[in-house]
């Protein structure tokens, strides 16, 4: 599989079951395995507001635009809420929809929907 040294690690507390079929994800068989979260953002209107009005100070050009991005001083979208993050075996990846995944990161952060995910027939 080569060389993972460089890429980022996962804490073991991180390692959960597959929300698919609740198995470990030793257990599936295969090393590989998906990890999904959602975070919801929102623009900054302020950040949004400087990025115009330095892009028309500085000529309204597509270059204009990229100088107006180096010198604004924040960015123009903000991180309002982190969902939590759930593991997905390779198996149920192939049979899960993006319903499901949204649905079982929903269910993980606030406790109402059940860890696993019924069968999908």
């Amino acid at each position: 599989m080569g060389d993972f040294a460089h890429l980022p690690t996962l804490k073991a507390d991180q390692l959960t079951s597959c929300v698919g079929c609740d198995r470990s994800l030793v257990e599936s068989g295969f090393p590989l395995f998906y990890r999904f979260g959602i975070k919801r953002a929102g623009l900054d209107r302020k950040a949004l507001d400087e990025r115009i009005g330095l892009t028309t100070m500085f000529g309204r050009t597509h270059r204009a635009a990229g100088l107006a991005e180096v010198f604004a001083s924040r960015d123009p979208a903000v991180v309002i809420d982190a969902f939590a993050e759930v593991n997905v075996c390779h198996q149920c990846m192939e049979r899960l929809t993006v319903m499901d995944l949204f649905l079982a990161v929903m269910g993980r952060d606030d406790g109402k929907r059940s860890a696993t995910i019924e069968s999908s027939k």
